[in-house]
């Protein structure tokens, strides 16, 4: 099942988009972004790895001069390019990045709010594949405290997505809150792993690219941890 046959592509998605968490988190992949790519970016290519409904792409485009391109599994994400003016320019490929080989080498990779969603067996060589396609490989994504065992793991779970679904809840975004009490039914049953929903702390990504050699030069965490269980981080990898 692709994420747009549960979400309303155009609606919820839009809405989801707009709330403080991600908008910090939005400013971590920009800053962390032109600290290695410098300015101006003239010359330059990004691709937005898990585009969506483009995000991303929209806050990489107003960049001055930055090319941006953009790939994602779910076709329904590439409709919403062709039919959308301030993306349709966007070079789009459609793609299953676990499996394909992308079009090129990028200036970076930005990957945000995907990791996630990737079973956790195969998060580490997704990694490693992205190091031969860019020196530059930023990866936001929301996650949850660390934790010591099992039953505080959930204990996270219930915080964080708690927050979540009030706050999808709160915005009108229902069938959001329905779809984040499935994914935490999902947790507390431990059978996530199943490239639905699996949410894990920064130090499980840490941990999954020191697997394949990798170690990332920053991590930043987004929001108050403590009090939501979790919240939003963005590593960085230079891979040069």
């Amino acid at each position: 099942m692709y994420y747009y046959d549960s979400v309303n592509i155009s609606a919820d998605d839009q809405t989801i988009a707009t709330h403080p968490l991600i908008d910090a988190c939005d400013g971590s992949i920009i800053y962390r972004l032109l600290e290695h790519l410098g300015v101006p970016c003239a010359g330059k290519t990004v691709l937005d790895l898990g585009s969506g409904t483009g995000q991303v792409s929209r806050i990489l485009l107003g960049i001055p001069y930055l090319s941006v391109e953009a790939c994602d599994l779910d076709p329904q994400s590439f409709a919403y390019f062709e039919t959308h003016p301030e993306l349709k320019n966007v070079p789009f490929h459609i793609l299953d990045v676990l499996e394909d080989e992308l079009p090129k080498r990028y200036d970076a990779i930005v990957c945000r709010g995907v990791y996630h969603h990737f079973p956790k067996s195969k998060r580490a060589n997704f990694l490693k594949r992205m190091s031969a396609y860019s020196n530059l490989l930023i990866v936001a994504d929301e996650g949850i405290r660390e934790y010591e065992n099992e039953k505080e793991r959930v204990r996270n779970c219930e915080t964080w997505y708690g927050y979540v679904i009030d706050e999808a809840k709160r915005r009108g975004i229902t069938r959001l809150a329905e779809i984040e009490t499935d994914f935490l039914d999902h947790e507390r049953l431990g059978t996530a792993d199943d490239g639905l929903d699996f949410k894990e702390s920064p130090t499980h990504l840490v941990e999954d690219a020191f697997k394949v050699g990798l170690k990332p030069i920053s991590v930043d965490r987004l929001g108050p941890w403590d009090e939501f269980g979790g919240g939003f981080y963005t590593a960085t990898f230079a891979l040069e």
